[in-house]
């Protein structure tokens, strides 16, 4: 049953927490950061002893994606309207891979669309393990938008995003 751990609506950022007690013994925590009304950040927290592949799924719009295996980011290439580029922070021994999607628009009739997802390994000696997601929607070009530190630890996360040279601070503190 999923939990609720946080809700703070703002002005310049939204703040969502869940977590999900996925398997007996590990959970999955997801944080949400909505900055200016604009991009999203993501951090998905893998907390238990468990082990095996750690994974995070991404679907897009039906259509044509840019991968870039080096920087760890997929993007839609629409040449009209809106695109989204997803990033996820580098981190050693994490994966992008390709993945099969699907989505259905009419009853009865489906039609492929790009999937991804972000791999780690995880081992009993890793008790906790996550990811760290730029979720960046544009019309014309992305943002260069970066996350330059991460602090994360149980219930606090401390997250730097540099932007055109500007530094900002986000995060939380659950007591």
């Amino acid at each position: 049953m999923p939990k609720l751990l946080l809700w703070k609506p703002g002005e310049n950022l939204d703040i969502l927490v869940v977590e999900n007690q996925s398997y007996k013994n590990l959970a999955h925590r997801r944080s949400v950061f909505f900055v200016d009304k604009r991009y999203f950040v993501i951090v998905d927290e893998a907390i238990g002893n468990a082990n095996g592949d750690i994974d995070i799924h991404f679907q897009l719009a039906p259509g044509d994606a840019v991968s870039n295996c080096d920087n760890h980011s997929i993007s839609t290439s629409f040449k009209e309207g809106w695109n989204v580029l997803v990033q996820t922070t580098p981190q050693p021994g994490v994966e992008l891979l390709e993945e099969e999607g699907w989505v259905s628009f009419l009853y009865t009739k489906k039609e492929p669309r790009p999937a991804f997802c972000y791999r780690l390994k995880k081992s009993d000696e890793k008790e906790k393990l996550h990811f760290v997601t730029l979720v960046i929607p544009f019309e014309k070009e992305a943002s260069k938008i970066q996350i330059t530190r991460s602090i994360i630890e149980s219930g606090k996360m401390e997250i730097e995003i540099s932007e055109n040279g500007e530094q900002k601070i986000i995060g939380y503190k659950i007591n």
